[in-house]
């Protein structure tokens, strides 16, 4: 008996001393180190993109300005200057008039007005002075039938010529809008003409129908004329612009003859001298213009 309460002892002894070996190697062994602390994800999120530009020397829209900048540095300006050298032009309108044609005959007396077709060719001497020579043909519009107009029936034509030199003072010549005033003088040439039925007193005292064939032309100097007009650039050879001419003329010479036909004879007169006086004439219209160089 005393021997297997030894044996029991002894094996109570051993499984307790290789519980405290077993115990005492957990206790003694090496911690597992502790991960490191992973930041809040409040303080990720808190990076935002204001942040970001704070820490940059320079901003997206400062980027933005300076391309800009360079882009508008860069960029050449546009140059309206106008070049000197050959200068082109056409002028188109229209015309009416004030005053005589000669004294009895006034200048808007038959007449509507006139379709002026006008084209100059000069040199701009310097970009505030062009100097030039200009032509214009005019198709007079003649009244309806009520006399003095051009009767029912009748064939009336009529057109006027008109030729001088100009000067324009240019005050603008490097801006796209350009004013400028002219100054010149001609000559002047009207032109008409009659064809037709007409009722005429016979040398007997009695009336009857004729045929009436009739020319004149009225020539003479124009004395001054001042243009005002501007031209707009559509770039530096093109320019197109509004203008207003004034004339003072005086036609002093009369030419033609009229041929008078009733029943297989016919007669034929020279237009008589008449006495001519002061005349005046308003363009307005539009003017373009053309420099090669």
């Amino acid at each position: 008996m005393n021997t297997r309460l030894l044996r029991r002892g002894s094996l109570a002894l051993s499984s307790a001393g290789a519980a405290t070996i077993l115990f005492a190697g957990v206790a003694h062994a090496d911690p597992v180190a502790p991960a490191p602390p992973q930041p809040p994800p409040q303080a990720q999120a808190q990076v935002t993109p204001q942040a970001q530009a704070a820490l940059s020397p320079a901003t997206n829209t400062d980027a933005a300005v300076v391309v800009k900048q360079e882009e508008m540095v860069s960029a050449p300006q546009r140059d309206w200057h106008a070049p000197k050298g050959l200068q082109l032009g056409a002028r188109f309108g229209y015309t009416f008039g004030a005053g005589s044609v000669f004294s009895g005959e006034g200048v808007m007396d038959s007449a509507a007005g006139a379709l002026p077709l006008i084209v100059d060719a000069g040199v701009r001497v310097l970009p505030t002075l062009y100097v030039g020579a200009y032509g214009q043909y005019a198709p007079v519009l003649f009244k309806g039938d009520t006399p003095p107009g051009c009767p029912s029936g009748a064939g009336c034509n009529g057109a006027s010529w008109r030729f001088g030199v100009q000067f324009d003072i240019h005050f603008m010549p490097s801006v796209r809008w350009d004013p400028y005033i002219g100054l010149g003088a001609g000559y002047e040439i009207l032109h008409t003409a009659f064809q037709g039925p007409a009722t005429a007193t016979l040398p007997s005292g009695t009336t009857a129908s004729v045929q009436v064939d009739h020319s004149e032309n009225n020539r003479g100097w124009e004395f001054a004329n001042i243009t005002l007009g501007a031209d707009w650039r559509i770039d530096r050879n093109f320019g197109i612009g509004p203008f207003f001419t004034f004339t003072v003329g005086e036609f002093n010479v009369r030419s033609g003859e009229t041929t008078v036909s009733a029943g297989g004879l016919s007669t034929t007169t020279t237009a008589p001298d008449v006495n001519h006086t002061t005349h005046e004439l308003f363009i307005v219209g539009a003017r373009g213009t053309f420099s090669p160089m």
